[in-house]
């Protein structure tokens, strides 16, 4: 065997070999990783957390303002009276809103919750409904009729019972809020305020006229985004759950 092959350290010299220099690097060398994957991710949260807010300067500032000024629909059923610009415009501007929320959305899945089974199936189902969403509002500019899609003979159009919005905007902040309250990695009136937002936009749109209810809708998102973005801190908690921790 060549004197060569292998190097032991020389006594009183201090040195050690290779191989124990290589493995003694590799625990700094996974915190390093870790400490750049926290800093992703928060730049990630912000990000998500400036969707939702400008989605929500979107829904508030711009379509319920418009609304209030000229009216998207006419009185009568599936009627449309918005001008092409305003109807192309403000179509487009939902499909923005719908990103922006399902962004936040997601920032708060990641930074507030351990990410269970049944709550990825619920942010599956926002991001089905998010696209429908989408589809419809866009279909609803095609064709300058509120029965844009048409489903088993049955009209679908702006109402968010039945165009997808009912997922992205009530079921999942409601299921978020929830599973961040058994989580307890964000403050518990934070993780209310979720729920809350789910709970109110369930409501507004039977109570108030549209554009009231949108410059509210705007509002309470606007809360949410905001809440996302200060908690960002908290990215830690995205290297992974807790060993032996339970999923919620």
């Amino acid at each position: 065997m060549s004197p060569h092959s292998c190097r032991t350290a020389e006594p009183g010299t201090g040195s050690q070999p290779a191989e124990v220099q290589h493995a003694a690097s590799r625990p700094a060398r996974r915190v390093e990783g870790n400490q750049k994957l926290v800093l992703s991710e928060r730049d990630l949260i912000k990000w998500l957390a400036i969707a939702c807010i400008a989605a929500a300067a979107i829904s508030g500032g711009v379509l319920g303002l418009w609304e209030q000024a000229h009216p998207f629909f006419g009185h009568s059923r599936y009627q449309v009276v918005a001008p092409p610009f305003q109807l192309w415009s403000y179509s487009i501007l939902q499909v923005f809103k719908a990103l922006g929320f399902l962004g936040g959305l997601f920032g708060l899945f990641l930074i507030a919750t351990r990410r269970g089974i049944l709550l990825k199936i619920i942010m599956g189902a926002a991001v089905l409904g998010g696209a429908f969403f989408a589809i419809v509002w866009i279909m609803i500019a095609v064709t300058a009729r509120d029965d844009a899609v048409y489903v088993l003979k049955h009209p679908i159009g702006s109402d968010v019972h039945s165009n997808g919005g009912a997922l992205f905007l009530w079921l999942a902040p409601i299921a978020l809020g929830i599973a961040a309250l058994a989580a307890h990695r964000i403050s518990r009136r934070k993780s209310i305020w979720s729920i809350l937002v789910g709970l109110l936009g369930l409501r507004i749109f039977g109570l108030f006229a549209p554009g009231t209810a949108l410059m509210i809708e705007g509002l309470i998102w606007l809360v949410l985004g905001c809440t996302l973005y200060t908690s960002r801190g908290s990215a830690q908690q995205l290297v992974g759950p807790e060993r032996g921790a339970r999923v919620v």
